[in-house]
């Protein structure tokens, strides 16, 4: 069975928190869950950390919160996230007059909260042994995304 865990950047220290995540609608006191859609946009997101000796769930900025995809990377076992940036050491050939030539040694994936793309993280990471590696994320290394002439 996969373990269901998040993390999120806190928002009094901008450090990780992982756990499971709370959504607290800011609804009105006293109105109705239906009364007004529009509070779901403020809604407080919260992470009840793994560790926690507390017992106090931690706020979190919602738009660095990232689901753990159930995988880990090929180099050093770290766990993969939403939000996670994968580099790979992929293969993709030119063939020009009876050559084989190598284009891209290396790509990256950015790795979403969306289903599909964590089929596709999960191909990388499982048919490209000792290969796939997370170098970042998109919060705290947006450089990492720019690319350069080969289109990495």
């Amino acid at each position: 069975m996969r373990e269901i865990k998040f993390r999120g950047k806190r928002i009094d220290n901008n450090e990780w928190s992982y756990g499971s995540l709370i959504i607290e609608p800011n609804l009105p006191e006293f109105s109705s869950i239906y009364s007004d859609v529009r509070n779901f946009s403020k809604s407080q997101y919260l992470i009840y950390p793994i560790d926690a000796k507390d017992g106090r769930a931690i706020e979190v900025i919602p738009e660095t919160v990232g689901q753990l995809i159930g995988l880990k990377d090929n180099k050093k076992g770290k766990e993969i996230y939403g939000g996670d940036i994968v580099k790979w050491l992929g293969y993709e050939a030119a063939f020009e007059e009876g050559m084989t030539r190598q284009i891209r040694p290396e790509r990256i994936i950015v790795v979403t909260n969306e289903i599909n793309n964590w089929y596709k993280v999960s191909n990388i990471v499982n048919y490209s042994p000792t290969r796939a590696e997370v170098i970042g994320n998109i919060y705290e290394n947006p450089e990492l995304l720019k690319g350069d002439e080969n289109g990495m």
